[in-house]
């Protein structure tokens, strides 16, 4: 249960570190805690669709590279291919790597 929680702590810092916070954050967090313990694909399938919506929605400029090779990792993992449509991986791919212009 130790290794859940702390998979859980940094996800939920990885998506803070893109811009992603208060409920929709713990929203996130809670989701992936459900898919580690419950293991179900409608799980993992409901917390893949809930990141790719905060990530095209609520991303911010301020970005840390490391977080965001971490989820762009995520988001294109084996079950991120088969949740996520090329198109929705594509946009997540563009916001997470390219540099951003003030």
């Amino acid at each position: 249960m130790d290794e859940h929680v702390v998979a859980v702590k940094h996800f939920a810092d990885d998506l803070y570190a893109v811009g992603i916070c208060g409920p929709e954050l713990a929203k996130a967090a809670c989701l992936y805690f459900a898919a580690l313990l419950d293991r179900s694909e409608e799980a993992w399938v409901l917390l893949y669709r809930h990141v790719s919506e905060l990530l095209q929605s609520q991303f911010s400029e301020a970005l840390d590279p490391c977080a965001a090779q971490r989820l762009l990792a995520f988001v294109e993992d084996d079950f991120g291919i088969r949740v996520l449509d090329r198109p929705i991986r594509a946009r997540l791919r563009e916001l997470l790597l390219e540099p951003r212009v003030a």
